[in-house]
């Protein structure tokens, strides 16, 4: 089981630039993954997330994780950088993993409160 609570404002931000959320793992260095939203689908100045998740290991070969996050914003800019039109989102979802010969093989849905899309996700072998 794993858990992270993050804390942050404008000026703690590289030049005060918006932190993009979005994706099932952080897609790079200025954004952080946050399940139920696609890759860079929200910019936010300020924000509060909270999340967790776990992964139990079904067979030997075979995992199956579970994880929700919420994300409060618009401390600062109060309506300016807001989540889907939402102050507070929460994302959850689940992945299905098999270890194989040519890596991590994984099938992955997840969705959110604020426009309740389903995403789905899909990976094949190790992520570089």
């Amino acid at each position: 089981m794993d858990g992270a609570l993050s804390l942050s404002n404008e000026a703690g931000l590289l030049g005060g630039d918006p932190i993009t959320l979005g994706g099932f793992r952080r897609p790079d260095r200025t954004s952080t993954g946050f399940w139920g939203l696609k890759e860079f689908d929200a910019a936010v100045v300020d924000l509060a997330l909270l999340r967790g998740g776990i992964q139990w290991r079904l067979w030997k070969n075979v995992h199956w994780q579970a994880a929700a996050n919420g994300a409060w914003t618009g401390f600062l800019h109060d309506d300016t950088y807001l989540i889907l039109e939402e102050k507070f989102v929460l994302g959850y979802g689940t992945t299905i993993g098999l270890k194989g010969p040519f890596g991590l093989i994984q099938l992955g849905v997840a969705s959110n409160t604020a426009n309740e899309q389903v995403l789905g996700w899909f990976n094949l072998g190790f992520r570089i």
